[in-house]
């Protein structure tokens, strides 16, 4: 017999009805008596054919080729920090893109490597203002905006067209929407408006250019490039919460099905010791053999206990041992196959929390200022911890020991108000 739910469909759509009039997904359950966990669970099934809502989090997401979000929008509306969603661009996990300066300027895709392809002999592409939606900053470049909040550019080498693509052999050429333009060889330059148009017959041509008469060219405008100004497409997003809600974000974590051997630094050392324990306390039996399930639990939470003395820095750890005792249960999870599954469930979103917020190379264990805010992994975490407690205890056990406690010195404000009249992160030398 199929097991009855324990929520009803009309709690549900209670719940989703608070939250379109406005109300915080938390406050929405609490008046229509379900869990966050659950809402998420079920939403997410029943919406997932809706392209709107094609992510594992139920968040509202407009999956069109032109639909972006700025940065800061992209933190408050996940509750991840921008350094950290930064962070994870740097390693090729998220794709994010600097907005076009709105700054009387012309583009030009300008040759550096005269061996380069097209090989006509232009040195010259003009880029319209109209066509160019943004530019796409290097891992270099990130890394530096992430350290101290500003980068100081003159050129990219990629940008982002709304209609035009960037071909090996003829430079550019109408495209699918939202391509990509990788130039190699060449560099996107803005240059001041007026210096370069007498070169044009026309603005919009993509047409090469031969250099200037005497050779050289001015000195292309340099722009400060700050948060503000970096943005988001709505569909990248929605790859980046697939790739979370599918546990692909800590495939490097495993290899061949095993955790690896060399677990990184920003790994806890109760998270390493609860996925040790959970491979040889409840490995998979051989054919025809009787599990005693109590005599496995009660190993596991010697084994645990005992660990946790040495690692806890609180006195009363019991609490959290048998917590941490039920999260290695493979039998307590009822989305996970006990005899097929290598990691419960719930441990796999701890090892990706753990790697979602203490990874990034900003976060030091000596600075407390700089370690992720407990509310924002909670908030994280109770997608699959229904209740706040177990995902407090969740956030606790994925704290790394050597991360320094005691009162934070606050980090530097990442958004600074725009005091330039042209708009936001546009000032050109």
């Amino acid at each position: 017999m199929r097991k009855r739910s324990k929520y009803t469909e009309e709690q549900l759509e209670l719940a989703r009805t608070h939250v379109k009039a406005g109300l915080s997904v938390e406050k929405a359950c609490e008046k229509a008596d379900i869990t966050v966990a659950a809402y998420y669970r079920r939403s997410t099934k029943s919406i997932a054919s809706t392209p709107e809502k094609s992510n594992a989090f139920g968040i509202d997401l407009d999956n069109g080729p032109f639909a972006f979000r700025t940065l800061e929008q992209w933190e408050k509306k996940l509750r991840i920090p921008a350094r950290t969603l930064l962070h994870h661009a740097t390693q090729g996990r998220l794709a994010v893109f600097v907005q076009r300066p709105f700054q009387p300027v012309r583009y030009f895709i300008v040759r550096t490597d005269p061996t380069a392809s097209p090989l006509e002999e232009a040195s010259l592409v003009p880029l319209s203002n109209d066509e160019l939606a943004g530019f796409v900053p290097s891992t270099d470049q990130l890394e530096v905006l992430i350290r101290d909040g500003v980068i100081k550019v003159d050129a990219f080498e990629n940008a982002i067209c709304r209609n035009l693509y960037w071909d090996p052999c003829r430079g550019l050429h109408p495209g699918a929407p939202w391509s990509t333009v990788r130039p190699v060889g060449w560099l996107i330059r803005a240059y001041a408006h007026g210096e370069l148009c007498y070169l044009l017959d026309d603005h919009n041509s993509t047409t090469p250019l031969l250099l200037p008469t005497d050779g050289t060219l001015p000195d292309p405008v340099t722009f400060y490039v700050r948060p503000d100004q970096i943005c988001i497409r709505d569909r990248d997003i929605t790859s980046f919460l697939s790739a979370l809600a599918s546990y692909s974000f800590i495939s490097d974590l495993f290899l061949n099905m095993e955790f690896t051997s060399d677990p990184p630094t920003y790994l806890s050392a109760k998270l390493i010791k609860m996925i040790e324990v959970s491979k040889s306390l409840w490995k998979e039996p051989e054919k025809n053999e009787v599990v005693d399930f109590n005599r496995t639990r009660g190993a596991v939470l010697s084994h645990l206990g005992a660990a946790f003395r040495e690692l806890s820095e609180d006195k009363d750890h019991r609490n959290l041992v048998k917590f941490a005792a039920n999260i290695c249960d493979p039998t307590v999870d009822p989305s996970s196959n006990y005899r097929n599954s290598r990691v419960p469930t719930k441990l796999l979103t701890l090892l990706t929390a753990a790697k979602l917020y203490w990874s990034p190379t900003y976060v030091r264990a000596e600075l407390p200022g700089t370690h992720p805010a407990k509310p924002e992994m909670e908030y994280f975490l109770r997608r699959d911890f229904d209740e706040l407690n177990d995902a407090s205890g969740a956030a606790t056990l994925i704290r790394p020991e050597c991360s320094k406690r005691g009162r934070p010195i606050p980090m530097a404000p990442f958004f600074k108000p725009c005091l330039d009249p042209q708009g936001p992160s546009t000032r050109q030398e």
